[in-house]
């Protein structure tokens, strides 16, 4: 089977990281500042190292390795808060915000090997389950929504619930456990219309058995600050919840599946064309990291889902070239630093364990994925334009791009995406993307957005938000108007920023656009551009960082996407080194327009500037869709040409007085009336 194969491999890297203890125990990683990263993987390595064994490896193989799960096993339970060994004090463990997921681990360990371990073993790891489980017995879930869901904590505190009440269903707490289960389940992803619903489930309406709000109206949650797709994701913890069931041969409560249906057709919005999750807020997280082949499976088998099992043949074929990549069994090593310092200790081994457990569950739900069995297609996931208000972004899916823009990432700052399709290694989900960036002798680099006015039509959005920038001695140092746009022909994308001094300063850096885009081994680490004249391949990382400056208002990146400036000339950063975010797993170069430096007065200027993309164009079709612009008395005015041979009017008034627009054309004359900060949007 192919996933044992890669599993097989893998075991090369996780055998780096055992350690002996005694004759009796071990354990995999290292003392950690931070108990999750020493506990989590090491239970998720056990639970590997337990399928494995039983899946057969040859009898010399098997012996030993199960010599090494029994000692990690006792090793899990003897560190166990209720155990309380004195030697093992440093290694203490439980009663954790998480340390229901890791326990879930060490009962699926047991699980597998039922009737292969020693009693103290089996006492110890039970002993570990029923108090984890017993937490919560009288518990109410704990609700959380703007900023923090508490969707994932709910989640996994109702998988270990499932799994004690499964595992141990003559203990005198198994009711109470499946009771807790349920409600846990239930205020996962819970909403404000649930506590209106009378509709019955298992013995009572469903508002009895909600008591949180965990997910916004349009389904959408928020972890670290604004809204993130791997937290919308955590809904797979309740499919893990519903295979405590699944193997003991019973079919699971309806708690486990409620609201799956409009779960999945939110997280479908996410998944670019070959697979890839979208980030339109921003991502914390390895850049590198691939969706889950568990939840695709899951959906696959329990769903007979088209598109899951299409994506779980995608996820397992992408992982397999990560571990080729890596070539020393691991999924991430040719990205990933070996390990990250101080309260990140740890959380490389973390990594890459939470792939291996991912995928000993899909060889537990026996779902193949064969040798050249990758055909199928992503081509009937949605189109359309959707606007997420609570998480503060818009975003569109069309034939030939996903764009987006985001008043609120994760760092609190505006950012914008233009990926062309079916280009997904240009996700530079990265935050300021799409914003300039202006840095001050004097001042804090803070943000903060005041306001911002969004438009969703059937084929195009527009978004018109001011930004305060710089911060000095209680006052703000500039205000940053913000226009970003997709226009009808949902294949040009339209960004405008202008920023204007609100004191004296002194500006140390000024740039315009910043588009972010990957160039690393995911492209071969190389990417080809066009501007002017030239064409120029430019390496990924490894590399030497310079700057470009291409005295071209143009470039096309791979006959995949042209940047017009209206005039100005572009630089092109390119980087050799990974510098996504905090984790640098991916080379991202960017392009940008450099502006003028120094002092400004008070009203002065500091930048303003249009800037047109254009998806799926080739090089040899440039030809800049910026027909007229004008700026005077605060009112913005763009004639545009789209690629759909139609001109479009792009207006936008930025004072807070309502203003009047007359344009003519071939001897008419049209008005319109716009009041404060209002976008406008025709076809003329």
């Amino acid at each position: 089977m192919r996933i044992k194969r890669i599993l097989k491999r893998f075991l090369k890297y996780a055998d780096e990281h055992w350690r002996e203890i005694n004759e009796e125990m071990g354990f995999f990683g290292k003392l950690t500042p931070v108990t999750e990263m020493r506990v989590r993987p090491h239970n998720e390595l056990v639970f590997v190292y337990s399928l494995l064994t039983k899946a057969g490896m040859g009898e010399l193989d098997r012996s030993l390795m199960l010599r090494k799960v029994v000692k990690g096993l006792r090793y899990a339970y003897r560190s166990h808060i209720s155990f309380n060994d004195k030697d093992l004090r440093e290694h203490l463990w439980g009663d954790d915000w998480q340390s229901t997921l890791w326990t879930t681990y060490l009962a699926l360990a047991l699980y597998v090997l039922e009737g292969q371990v020693p009693e103290d073993v089996i006492d110890g790891i039970r002993r570990v389950v029923a108090y984890e489980a017993d937490r919560f017995i009288n518990l109410e879930p704990p609700s959380g929504l703007i900023g923090d869901t508490k969707a994932e904590e709910n989640a996994w505190d109702a998988t270990l619930l499932a799994f004690a009440s499964n595992m141990m269903p003559e203990h005198p707490h198994a009711d109470k456990w499946e009771e807790a289960a349920k409600r846990f389940a239930m205020n996962s992803f819970s909403q404000f219309d649930d506590h209106f619903n009378n509709q019955w489930m298992d013995g009572r309406p469903v508002r009895e058995w909600v008591s949180t709000i965990t997910t916004f109206p349009d389904f959408t949650v928020e972890n670290h600050g604004s809204f993130h797709p791997g937290y919308l994701g955590a809904y797979g913890l309740l499919f893990l919840a519903s295979m405590a069931y699944w193997l003991k041969g019973k079919r699971s409560p309806p708690q486990f599946m409620y609201k799956f249906e409009k779960w999945y057709e939110t997280y479908r919005k996410f998944i670019l064309w070959n697979g890839r999750i979208a980030y339109p807020c921003g991502h914390d997280w390895p850049n590198v990291r691939v969706g889950s082949p568990f939840m695709m499976a899951y959906i696959a088998k329990f769903h007979q889902e088209p598109m899951a099992e299409y994506l779980y043949r995608v996820y397992i074929k992408r992982l397999e070239e990560l571990q080729r990549m890596s070539k020393d069994g691991s999924f991430y090593g040719a990205f990933l630093q070996e390990d990250y310092p101080g309260f990140a200790s740890g959380r490389r081994l973390e990594f890459e364990a939470d792939v291996a457990a991912n995928l000993a569950l899909c060889y537990m739900l026996d779902v193949d994925v064969k040798e050249g069995s990758d055909e199928g297609s992503l081509e009937e996931l949605e189109t359309g334009i959707y606007h997420h208000k609570y998480s503060e972004f818009i975003m569109a899916r069309t034939p030939y791009v996903f764009a987006s823009f985001s008043w609120k990432s994760l760092r609190h700052r505006p950012m914008g995406l233009v990926i062309p399709k079916p280009r997904e290694d240009f996700g530079g989900w990265k935050e300021g993307s799409l914003t300039g960036y202006t840095a001050f002798e004097r001042g804090e680099d803070k943000v903060k957005v005041i306001f911002h006015n969004d438009y969703v039509n059937e084929s195009s959005f527009m978004t018109l938000g001011l930004v305060k920038n710089g911060f000095h001695e209680g006052k703000w140092l500039s205000d940053q108007y913000i226009l970003f746009a997709l226009l009808p022909d949902m294949r040009t994308c339209v960004l405008y920023e202008h920023v204007k001094a609100l004191n004296d300063i002194y500006v140390t850096t000024n740039i315009g656009l910043r588009y972010f885009y990957e160039n690393d081994l995911m492209n071969r680490n190389k990417r080809i551009i066009y501007y002017g004249n030239e064409r120029l391949e430019v390496e990924g990382v490894g590399g030497q960082t310079r700057e470009l400056k291409m005295n071209s208002n143009y470039v096309n990146i791979e006959d995949s996407l042209t940047i017009y400036s209206e005039g100005e000339a572009l630089v092109y950063l390119d980087s050799a080194e990974r510098n996504d975010n905090y984790w640098k797993s991916v080379n991202m170069d960017s392009i940008y327009i450099p502006f003028r430096k120094g002092d400004f007065k008070e009203g002065d200027i500091v930048r303003d500037y249009v800037v047109i993309f254009v998806a799926q164009q080739k090089h040899d079709e440039v030809d800049n869709p910026l027909i007229i612009r004008n700026f005077e008395n605060e009112l913005l005015v763009l004639k545009i040409r789209g690629q759909d041979g139609r001109s479009y009017l792009l207006a936008a008034n930025l004072k807070p007085e309502n203003e009047r627009l007359v344009v003519r054309k071939g001897g008419k004359k049209r008005e319109y009336a716009l009041s404060a900060y209002e976008v406008l949007l025709d076809e003329i």
